[in-house]
């Protein structure tokens, strides 16, 4: 009776972790940011690529830098609405060109955006700046965010505050870097969760009393 109560058990334990492996760890967004430059004729702009590491397509979303108190900063524009499949990666562009109509304007209006309080409309002192975060945002729902990353967030608003002011594209190799953002840290393999799987359920079979684990030697670990 206890082995095939132990063989149940096991059983609904597989079927548990394995539900739970594809929501919490298949289901989650996993992504690689990193940023770049690219220049034309009268106009530059700063790169984000976006690239899907994970096991399922992204929903159609978009770059958004995030401020507690300044708000939502929508500054890459999304060129196109589609899936993204595992592998695919997808640019998103800040597009600084001097010589365009109202340039100027725009320009002084990102610049307060990015670095004034709207409570106090006084400068975002230098530990309130670097709470800009770097989030991806599903279009089609409301606020929902797939990724957030707070040091990118930071490099990221402080690479567009030194555009805006410098009227050139050319950020230094450290803030380069620091705007790199990557969360696939979360599962590095699938092999190495499987093998963990089968234990615990190797286990679990062991204390509900069915066959116990045998040694590397062969014999059984039940003393």
């Amino acid at each position: 009776m206890e082995f095939f109560l132990g063989i149940i058990l096991g059983g609904i334990a597989g079927v548990v972790i394995d539900r739970l492996y594809k929501r919490y760890v298949e289901g989650i967004p996993r992504v690689r940011v990193s940023s770049s430059c690219s220049f034309s004729v009268g106009r530059a702009s700063f790169n984000l690529e976006v690239l899907n590491q994970g096991n399922m397509q992204l929903p159609p979303y978009e770059v958004v830098l995030h401020h507690p108190t300044s708000g939502y900063f929508r500054c890459f524009p999304k060129i196109e609405e589609s899936d993204r499949f595992p592998g695919q990666k997808e640019v998103f562009a800040f597009v600084h060109a001097p010589t365009l109509p109202n340039a100027a304007e725009s320009d002084r209006a990102t610049l307060s955006f990015l670095t004034l309080s709207p409570e106090s409309h006084k400068p975002l002192s230098q530990e309130e700046f670097k709470k800009w975060k770097l989030e991806l945002h599903l279009t089609h729902s409301h606020d929902v965010v797939l990724f957030e990353d707070a040091q990118a967030g930071a490099a990221i608003a402080e690479i567009l505050k030194g555009i805006v002011q410098s009227k050139e594209v050319n950020p230094t190799g450290q803030q380069m870097w620091r705007a790199r953002a990557n969360n696939s840290w979360i599962i590095t393999s699938k092999r190495i969760v499987s093998a963990g799987f089968v234990r615990v359920k190797s286990w679990w079979k062991w204390l509900s009393g069915g066959p116990k684990p045998l040694s590397r030697n062969g014999g059984s670990n039940d003393r």
